[in-house]
């Protein structure tokens, strides 16, 4: 009896899952671009997959290059559909870790922090016997608020 798993025998999104990574890592080299598509294409087709949305939001972070002063330069579209995506999860699992805790990332900037202070103080308060967790909210409240 063979283990192997055909990807014919899977499912539609689970074969959309492993074109993804093939994609990310084809020939040893990183094509975010082309696993970016095809988890857009999840996101889509799979609009209550809240795991393949935080993929998408995650290696959105990936193409964000560094500024003055430490903050992100980021495309603008990303940044909104990371957003979107971000609350979509939210309004229906309110207290997703994942969800809140790339929310806060997604606003580490002095004119979106103060948006994301309720999330971050929530995010210490359901994760609490995690480091990283406790020390999220200070990613915000050390930025100054003009």
């Amino acid at each position: 009896m063979s283990s192997k798993i055909h990807f014919e025998n899977l499912t539609q999104r689970e074969q959309l899952y492993v074109t993804a990574v093939r994609k990310l890592f084809d020939q040893g080299k990183l094509h975010k671009d082309d696993y970016i598509n095809t988890l857009k294409q999840i996101y889509h087709l799979y609009p209550t997959d809240n795991e393949a949305d935080l993929f998408l939001v995650c290696i959105l972070f990936s193409k964000t290059q560094p500024e003055i002063r430490g903050y992100l330069r980021r495309n603008p579209k990303d940044r909104e559909l990371q957003i979107d995506i971000l609350k979509m999860i939210l309004k229906s699992n309110p207290n997703h870790s994942g969800a809140l805790h790339y929310f806060i990332h997604v606003n580490d900037e002095p004119k979106s922090a103060l948006y994301a202070l309720p999330n971050a103080i929530k995010y210490s308060r359901i994760a609490s016997s995690s480091l990283h967790a406790q020390h999220i909210p200070t990613h915000l409240s050390s930025i100054r608020i003009i």
